[in-house]
């Protein structure tokens, strides 16, 4: 996506509404039928249903960034590969950079929000990114907020803009602003390669390092599973025994990044984006599946062998629910993903609980 060591240097987890694109002029919205029986629409594990793409013209507006580039970055050139999954949902990046840094990122359309988000996360491990904006006038504009890495006390804002001046060529301005001033930077030029050059991949970045432990607390959750499932969430679904629930993590870009498949009933697919941000040890994770759900959770490091991430789900009317995740090892060859939703008069009531074996 850049030297992100310029300015990155610089649910999830497995949840999905019943969140499906209803036809090709109109972008996915929430669905009307309740699967916990309180008015929202909580389909979590693909449960609801099957995807069907993400076909309205807000998904397509980053299109024009698929394909594979090489971008000039001094002596040595990086390359780019973007690529559309999910059924048209999702967009994933793999960047290739001088000096063999890397990197990737999962960009999509949120209906719930009408925005554009990114999760970008790299082998330096100290500047992962979850950038916000949306396409207007031709270019796709988004941005993130957080403390400075390096000293903690600055609020840096990285700005990343991408416009096409033709079908083979793609400019992205990379800008930062210190403090709410003035923003600086430069554009990285895109060029449409059929087989670009790959620098040399790089050393073990530093998320292996002894020293930073705590990238390292999902460990428990890599390996190929299936998903078991109960709960008030699944009320009322049939599940199909020649299509359990499959899930397959693992840990990529030297230990810094999680990322999970979920296939499972009906064709339903799902991503999820898992990583640690060092300077406030946040956990953050991004869920997107093949109807256009996308859930954002964070949460603090591991206490007494539990991580517990929050967030919110749209459902209907355009409302949001606060969502409460818990992830537990049970022993060597099980965990278990539990889902609350928090209730109207205090407390948490359970969604669903997915408890997972290893194959």
């Amino acid at each position: 996506m850049q030297p992100r060591s310029i300015a990155r240097s610089a649910l999830s987890a497995l949840c999905a509404l019943t969140f499906a694109c209803s036809s090709d002029d109109t972008p996915a919205g929430p669905a009307a039928n309740s699967a916990a029986g309180s008015g929202a629409a909580l389909s979590l594990f693909g449960l609801g249903g099957a995807g069907h793409g993400c076909r309205a013209a807000e998904y397509r507006q980053f299109d024009f960034w698929l394909g594979s580039w090489q971008v000039p970055t001094g002596g040595v050139p990086s390359a780019d590969f973007i690529s559309s999954g999910l059924d048209g949902c999702a967009i994933f990046e793999d960047w290739h950079g001088s000096g063999g840094f890397h990197g990737r990122s999962m960009s999509a359309f949120d209906a719930s929000d009408n925005q554009w988000h990114q999760h970008w996360v790299d082998d330096h491990g100290f500047f992962p990114l979850y950038l916000t904006g949306g396409f207007h006038a031709g270019r796709m504009v988004m941005e993130d907020s957080y403390l400075n890495p390096r000293t903690g006390i600055e609020l840096l804002t990285s700005r990343y803009t991408w416009t096409a001046p033709d079908a083979d060529d793609v400019e992205q301005l990379i800008e930062t602003s210190v403090d709410g001033g003035p923003f600086t930077g430069g554009p990285l030029a895109y060029h449409r390669t059929a087989n670009p050059l790959v620098p040399p991949s790089p050393d073990p970045g530093i998320c292996t390092f002894p020293p930073f432990d705590f990238f390292r607390e999902f460990d428990f959750t890599v390996g190929r599973w299936s998903v078991e499932t109960d709960g008030p969430g699944q009320s009322g679904v049939e599940l199909s025994e020649h299509h359990p629930i499959q899930s397959e993590i693992t840990s990529d870009l030297s230990g810094c990044l999680y990322e999970e498949k979920l296939t499972g009933f009906q064709g339903y697919e799902a991503r999820v984006f898992t990583n640690i941000r060092p300077i406030d040890e946040i956990w953050r994770r991004t869920y997107v599946d093949n109807r256009g759900l996308l859930i954002f959770l964070t949460g603090p490091r591991i206490q007494d062998g539990k991580i517990t991430l929050t967030g919110t789900m749209p459902r209907n009317a355009g409302k949001t629910d606060q969502v409460r995740v818990t992830f537990e090892a049970t022993d060597a060859t099980h965990f278990t993903e539990r889902w609350e939703r928090a209730k109207t008069n205090g407390g948490w009531e359970e969604l669903v609980t997915a408890r997972y074996g290893k194959k």
